[in-house]
């Protein structure tokens, strides 16, 4: 088990795409107060998340894998600009860690938001969000 208390997005991203096929245990989720826990295969997160990232829009970097039975988006490595931002206010849940790893599936760079953070509004000024996730 990875102890590690942080992961790069590109390897855990790396990850997570190596075994997509897989039906182990990638995300098991209790919700808070208890009530059933739920547990998600790498291949159930990995369909999910590329379903979500192919209805966020395109950015000016990214391309497709046409060579792959399961197509996924993949960003270009020889970017010059900085990416695109994508900004995630969801609630805990799969569905957080799905739309995390849809946002970064598409090519874009994730800035978590709070409705309680007092530096939304100027987050949202500076950080010119492609488009904004709310659940």
């Amino acid at each position: 088990m990875n102890t590690e208390t942080s992961v790069k997005p590109t390897t855990a991203l790396a990850h997570i795409a190596r075994r997509r096929d897989s039906g182990d245990v990638a995300l098991r989720w209790l919700p808070c107060g208890g009530g059933v826990v739920e547990d998600w295969s790498y291949a159930r997160l990995w369909a999910a998340a590329v379903s979500a990232a192919r209805r966020m829009p395109p950015t000016k970097q990214t391309k497709t894998n046409p060579n792959s039975a399961n197509p996924y988006i993949i960003s270009n490595p020889n970017i010059s600009n900085p990416p695109e931002c994508a900004g995630l206010m969801v609630q805990d849940g799969p569905a957080l860690a799905v739309l995390q790893l849809a946002v970064l599936l598409r090519g874009y760079a994730l800035v978590p938001l709070s409705p309680s953070d007092p530096r939304l509004a100027f987050l949202c000024r500076d950080c010119d969000f492609a488009f904004v996730v709310a659940a």
